[in-house]
């Protein structure tokens, strides 16, 4: 199998995972007696931690001598697998279950910049990746993921997505160690500038206002996403 068609693959199973995560957050917390309000600070929370926890834990590649974006990715992938399977299946208190889901979703989230990484180390050195077919690929399989568990959570409940979460994690994560080893092993030191918040909006507007639609267009995904169970609800009971 070409390298192209493995990192294809790489995206078609990761954007399983994280519809897992992302795309039934109100059904599952739901699920655990949390309500809309508890379910909308999780959701807050969540990206909130995340942007902190991403750069810092992409930042630990460089830092750490021996590590790599493939055990970086196995640790956090892991360890949101133990989270979800937690949740899912031991009585745990609410404000716990609140704690652990904005941990989890921060730590799946903080691995999605290292499979753009993965290309961008590829592409330096030489070798072609498509990149934009890969996420293609990665954004049809979560629109058909959360086709297919819609019906699969009906029918079985909220605690089976942990189950798929773990099955499709460790599908991408033997599609990730079969990928061959970068050849970029060391890095050059960027100079950093400094500056205030204020003085990078001035030096590059464009980014920041295009920055700025993105903060707009995710949080209005967040409100759908969050409230998605409560306006059904409401509608059906009407």
């Amino acid at each position: 199998m070409s390298l192209k068609a493995k990192y294809n693959f790489l995206h078609l199973f990761y954007w399983f995972t994280g519809c897992c995560i992302n795309g039934f957050i109100a059904v599952f917390l739901q699920s655990k007696g949390l309500t809309n309000t508890e379910i909308g600070i999780v959701t807050g929370g969540s990206c909130i931690a995340t942007i902190f926890l991403s750069p810092f834990m992409s930042s630990l590649i460089s830092k750490i001598k021996g590590m790599t974006i493939k055990k970086l990715m196995t640790i956090l992938m892991l360890t949101t697998v133990c989270l979800y399977i937690f949740m899912a299946f031991l009585p745990i208190p609410a404000f716990l279950v609140m704690v652990f889901y904005v941990v989890m979703y921060a730590l799946n989230m903080s691995t999605v910049p290292m499979l753009t990484m993965i290309a961008m180390n590829y592409i330096n050195e030489g070798t072609y990746v498509n990149f934009g077919l890969a996420r293609g690929i990665g954004s049809a399989s979560w629109a058909t993921s959360a086709l297919i568990f819609g019906q699969v959570v009906s029918f079985l409940g909220a605690n089976v997505l942990s189950i798929a979460y773990c099955v499709f994690a460790l599908v991408t994560l033997f599609i990730l160690y079969h990928l061959p080893e970068s050849k970029i092993t060391e890095t050059k030191e960027e100079v950093q500038e400094e500056g205030s918040v204020i003085t990078v909006i001035k030096k590059y507007k464009i980014f920041f206002f295009l920055l700025l639609g993105f903060c707009f267009m995710y949080g209005l995904a967040s409100c759908i996403r969050t409230d998605t169970c409560c306006i059904f609800s409401c509608s059906f009971a009407h």
